[in-house]
């Protein structure tokens, strides 16, 4: 667990250098969460700094990740058409087939292939990343936004970075 800040606002000024190992930043990583509170939705957007290697790191997947996500795709795929056909052929079978419930039969099947997809593209393949790579995406994380006194809530690995964005943004 890292060091936990509050601060007034989502235009947050950071240090001049890379908040992963404090070198001098030459990119800005695009750090975004969407927070729901009710009907509505508020999405923080940082451009936090970050070494040219570290953003490499953060943006680029490894070889396993993507190995990863290549197996989602084509699990998701192979289970999106079994219950496609399935329904498809159930239908048949029990006299209720037409174009219409072939149609009908390919949102289920749509509905396993994008849950399959986006699970092991976003939930699985980011825990095989390198080390690095997730020291680096997890450098800075938005944890909690409070809409009505405007405060966000961020975590960072490194406290020495955590207490530098402090007194960068501090109003007094």
């Amino acid at each position: 667990m890292g060091t936990r800040i509050r601060l007034r606002g989502t235009k947050i000024q950071f240090p001049q250098g890379c908040v992963v190992c404090g070198q001098p930043a030459d990119c800005d990583y695009p750090l975004e969460r969407t927070l729901s509170y009710g009907s509505r939705s508020v999405t923080i957007q940082l451009p936090v700094p970050m070494c040219a290697a570290h953003y490499d790191l953060a943006v680029q997947p490894d070889p396993l990740e993507r190995a990863i996500e290549h197996a989602g795709l084509a699990t998701g795929a192979l289970l999106g058409v079994v219950v496609t056909v399935s329904l498809i052929l159930y239908w048949e079978s029990s006299g209720q087939g037409g174009w219409l419930n072939d149609l009908i039969a390919l949102v289920p099947g749509a509905g396993i292939f994008l849950a399959v997809w986006m699970g092991a593209k976003y939930g699985l393949a980011p825990y095989f990343g390198a080390p690095l790579a997730r020291s680096a995406r997890r450098a800075v994380q938005i944890r909690r936004y409070f809409p009505i006194t405007q405060e966000l809530e961020l975590e960072f690995i490194n406290e020495r970075v955590a207490q530098a964005v402090q007194r960068a943004n501090s109003t007094e």
